[in-house]
């Protein structure tokens, strides 16, 4: 005896739902509460027929001649109205027309806006007139499609309906070469008279590109081949330099930074000269005593009291990091200005990676950073707990 849980397990319950016609296997599943397929298991087991899924009825108002007729000749429906109307779509309107052999309108349109009417007056529907401003005129798509008001695709697309050969397989008359593919008259504007190549191609009516490739196709010597910095001319470079001058002096006359101008001098292979043994200055030696000097140390924490101990870049404030005081004004150049608080600037460490070498950069950003920082109340009146006593007050 089956479980009543199992009620499709006893063939007393199931046999009679299963031949009854007017129930679907569908309903007996649902209240057997079992699949379809283990339904069938079980009726093929006590001996049922196999019964099959019933098919819709192909009775589809949309598939009927005499309605797909009278919607779209005698209502003068579109296709897409009468799609809506009957919920399916445009290609099965489609389908059943051609099934049926209703004849379409080719003047009417298939959705609901008609299209935009088609210009008659396109001149390149004419094919003599195509094939003499193409070929015998020499002219581009371009230009033909600016005299005529379309734009170069149409030109094109009228070109292969007439199988008229395109661009790529007709030859260059040279009465009709730019000018710039003179070697002679491109050295003469770009070496003698010393014209950049925007300057050229706007005069030619063409791209600075273009220019620059046929500069280089005729061979012709580039005046600047790395760029228009001052630090991209080795001639330049050897101006400024002279012996025992040092490379951030020479950086900061091409204006640029030391870095860039030590990769520039590495790819022309050149090298600062010694000064003379008697001529060369002595070491300096005031920024290494300005920065092992213990007042450096209380400038950090003054610092850092201030912009309380978070980086002040724009955009980053972290807090939670190493910190790194940093002179807004190098302190290579401005030895006064070594312990003044209001020359420094907490960043972090990759804030600080930053400003290497680029320090006059983001000289006026900081200083303006610095301005707009609240007011705090004077380190000296705080006692300091970091550093040991001594005679001068001291800066947290």
């Amino acid at each position: 005896m089956p479980s009543p849980d199992k009620l499709y397990q006893d063939p007393l319950w199931l046999v009679p739902r299963w031949e009854d016609p007017g129930r679907t296997i569908a309903s007996i599943a649902k209240e057997a509460g079992c699949s379809a397929p283990n339904l069938h298991y079980w009726a093929e087991r006590f001996g049922c027929k196999f019964r099959r899924r019933k098919k819709k009825p192909k009775g589809a108002p949309y598939k009927q001649k005499d309605t797909l007729y009278h919607h779209y000749w005698e209502l003068k429906w579109s296709m897409k109205d009468i799609a809506k109307e009957f919920g399916t779509g445009i290609n099965s309107i489609k389908y059943w027309m051609s099934k049926h052999g209703i004849p379409t309108d080719p003047n009417r349109h298939v959705g609901r806006h008609p299209p935009k009417p088609r210009p008659t007056d396109n001149p390149c529907a004419d094919y003599d007139f195509l094939y003499r401003e193409y070929w015998i005129e020499q002219k581009s798509m371009a230009q033909i499609a600016d005299e005529i008001g379309y734009n170069r695709f149409t030109v094109r697309h009228w070109l292969k309906k007439h199988k008229i050969p395109l661009a790529g397989k007709r030859p260059m008359r040279k009465d009709f070469r730019p000018i710039y593919h003179n070697p002679t008259w491109l050295y003469e504007h770009y070496i003698t008279r010393e014209m950049e190549p925007n300057e050229i191609a706007q005069r030619v009516g063409t791209v600075d590109a273009v220019i620059r490739r046929w500069i280089r196709k005729h061979n012709i010597p580039i005046r600047r081949p790395y760029g228009d910095a001052p630090w991209h001319d080795k001639q330049i470079i050897l101006k400024h330099i002279e012996p025992g001058k040092p490379r951030a002096e020479v950086a900061r006359e091409l204006g640029c930074s030391n870095g860039i101008l030590g990769k520039w001098m590495e790819r022309f292979d050149i090298e600062i000269p010694l000064a003379p043994e008697g001529q060369r200055p002595p070491k300096d030696s005031t920024d290494k005593e300005l920065r092992s000097s213990p007042k450096l140390g209380e400038w950090r924490i003054a610092v850092f009291e201030r912009d309380d101990w978070k980086c002040q870049m724009p955009g980053c404030g972290a807090d939670r990091c190493t910190l790194c005081a940093h002179h807004i004004k190098r302190l290579h150049d401005f030895n006064e200005l070594a312990y003044e608080v209001t020359n420094g600037i907490a960043l972090c460490e990759s804030c600080h990676t930053l400003t290497l070498n680029k320090e006059e950069r983001f000289e006026h950003l900081f200083i303006a950073t610095v301005e707009t920082v609240p007011f705090r109340k004077p380190i000296h009146d705080v006692p300091c707990s970091r550093f040991p006593t001594s005679d001068e007050p001291a800066l947290l």
